[in-house]
């Protein structure tokens, strides 16, 4: 289940960025965005370290969204301090590291965090293998989003979500099933990730009676209008992309000036962005446009962490957070911080942490699924949380669409 992100797209445009090769930056914050209201309930104990390294320079454009886990822990980490009280008398302390895309910069980071003794790892970096690496051999837990081939089964390692080996599985098995597609095509980056994708989806395929996948490649920076041409060629009932922010603009307008509804275009979580994406694009062009995703919708208000996560980030942050991307930087914060009142402030370090996690089941990923060492598929004993669920665009919100969140990968081997 390598590069497992369902930035799957992540793959893609991290292969044409000129990486750095400097260590990476860090910066230290209990508190920080906007000044909060009210009082200020920061307690004063031992501070509980997180550590976010994310990959905010080196990766070209693509760095520019990564900064979204590093910028919505923060907002998570002065909820939790100013608005919660902290944890048993201890707050919350959140490190912030570059990891640049780059090996050197990335094994500085953790070894920062060893040095530091964090409780975890938090954030997307692209490049983690050597991370893990360093935080198995010193039991550190790992939350990073899964994009590397080490998060799905280092020891250490306990992602919030399942990335694209959950989400292109679940949406072949999901259009094959529910939908009552019989003919799919996934317009699939003409890359090594591209293939991975291909190789998820088309596995998953073989596994429907009546469903056909075909492929068409797409080269990455291309003119997407003849890949597009030849997917509308084979009359598809549904189309799978993994196109994010510019290149899911330019292959949603290629569609839509072929006359083909984007009612039947399903693409991945990391396309899901108000800022990078739907804001950039005219409304019909993806107007019923299909999702996986990994999270509550953010437009879902009527749940409660949902609320409670728009009122932070409007309250400590100059986002509103619509975006898969700032909702899992929040996230991976108030799971941290939900299952440390369950060890207790007391007792919360770093070997009581990784103990819980070993033998996690049940617990809830903030505004997302359950986690749960059962549910890990055997290639993948790690992934414990590899459930997601299907949204549309609809109206200008992002909708759920699915009956809650499924597991795609139940009886994978």
């Amino acid at each position: 289940m390598q590069w497992m992100r369902s930035c799957a797209a992540v793959g893609a445009i991290v292969a044409l960025a000129a990486f750095s090769t400097a260590c990476g930056d860090d910066e230290e914050s209990g508190g920080g965005g906007s000044a909060s209201s009210g009082t200020d309930k920061t307690p004063s104990g031992e501070p509980i370290v997180l550590y976010d390294i994310s990959d905010t320079s080196g990766a070209g454009s693509i760095s520019a969204v990564l900064k979204q886990f590093p910028d919505a822990a923060q907002a998570a980490v002065d909820h939790v301090n100013k608005d919660l009280g902290g944890l048993d008398g201890r707050p919350f302390k959140l490190v912030k590291c570059d990891s640049k895309a780059d090996p050197a910069a990335t094994t500085a980071c953790a070894n920062q965090a060893v040095q530091d003794k964090a409780l975890a790892k938090v954030g997307l970096s692209v490049l983690w293998d050597n991370g893990n690496k360093v935080f198995a051999k010193e039991g550190i837990v790992s939350h990073n989003a899964p994009v590397t081939a080490s998060d799905s089964v280092s020891p250490t390692s306990f992602p919030f979500g399942g990335g694209a080996a959950s989400e292109w599985p679940g949406e072949v098995q999901y259009w094959g099933t529910e939908m009552g597609a019989k003919h799919g095509v996934t317009l699939a980056d003409d890359n090594a990730q591209g293939q991975v994708n291909v190789d998820l989806m088309q596995a998953q395929a073989a596994k429907i009676p009546g469903f056909k996948l075909d492929v068409v490649r797409l080269k990455i920076g291309a003119d997407p209008t003849p890949s597009v041409a030849r997917v509308i060629g084979l009359k598809p009932d549904v189309v799978f992309t993994a196109a994010a922010g510019s290149a899911a603009v330019a292959v949603y307008r290629a569609f839509q000036q072929q006359g083909f509804s984007p009612e039947k275009i399903v693409n991945t979580g990391a396309t899901v962005d108000q800022e990078t994406f739907f804001s950039k694009i005219d409304q019909p062009a993806v107007e019923g446009s299909y999702y996986s995703y990994e999270f509550e919708t953010y437009d879902d208000t009527s749940n409660a962490e949902v609320k409670e996560y728009r009122d932070a980030m409007k309250k400590y942050s100059d986002v509103d957070g619509k975006s898969e991307f700032y909702q899992w930087g929040f996230a991976d914060v108030m799971t941290v911080y939900n299952i440390g009142k369950k060890i207790g402030g007391d007792k919360l370090n770093q070997k009581s942490y990784l103990d819980y996690f070993k033998k996690i089941e049940g617990d809830k990923v903030f505004m997302g699924g359950e986690l749960s060492k059962k549910s890990a598929p055997e290639a993948a004993p790690q992934i414990v949380q590899p459930t997601i669920r299907i949204v549309q665009y609809k109206g200008g919100k992002v909708v759920p669409v699915s009956d809650g969140f499924f597991n795609p990968l139940e009886g994978a081997s």
